[in-house]
């Protein structure tokens, strides 16, 4: 169990890895510091589900790529609802390219949280082998196995041969 005490440590040791994924991400200062302090609060008040045997800091950056993700989501969906954009002339390309996405996050949702941290850092934020190992307490050939497996389900998932 993490006590308040031990969250504030964790918060203040991992404020500025949240706080850079979130401005990467978003782009923007003001929106990154508004969605990390929501990724800390959302994890404090999910506490009880953390499992110790896990990286606290691979929980936080799932956590804070996933908000990010919805903001962006959620970005989009109101510029189109301010630009009044009607679905009966939306493209049906940009539509199949929405589908694929879609697909894609129902295909990460159902890897292994492990498997599917590890190939998130490899493809997605570009980490090295030894920093993955390094994020997920682990040696670097367990996270190229994680990462292998992974993709290996994805594929499957998607169809792909």
């Amino acid at each position: 169990m993490i006590t308040s005490e031990r969250f504030t440590e964790l918060y203040e040791r991992y404020w500025s890895v949240v706080f850079c994924k979130c401005r990467d991400m978003l782009r923007s200062e003001q929106d990154a510091e508004d969605a990390a302090m929501d990724v800390f609060v959302n994890k404090w008040k999910s506490i009880h589900r953390y499992d110790p045997g896990r990286s606290f800091e691979a929980w936080l950056r799932a956590n804070a790529r996933n908000h990010c993700i919805s903001l962006l989501r959620r970005r989009t969906r109101e510029a189109e609802w301010l630009a009044g954009v009607d679905i009966e002339q939306v493209e049906v390309e940009p539509l199949f390219g929405l589908v694929e996405t879609l697909a894609l996050d129902a295909c990460l949702e159902r890897l292994a949280p492990l498997e599917r941290e590890a190939l998130i850092m490899k493809e997605v934020e570009r980490m090295t082998w030894e920093e993955i190992a390094v994020v997920l307490q682990t040696t670097v050939a367990r996270a190229r196995g994680l990462v292998r497996k992974a993709g290996r389900e994805l594929s499957r998932c998607l169809g792909e041969p």
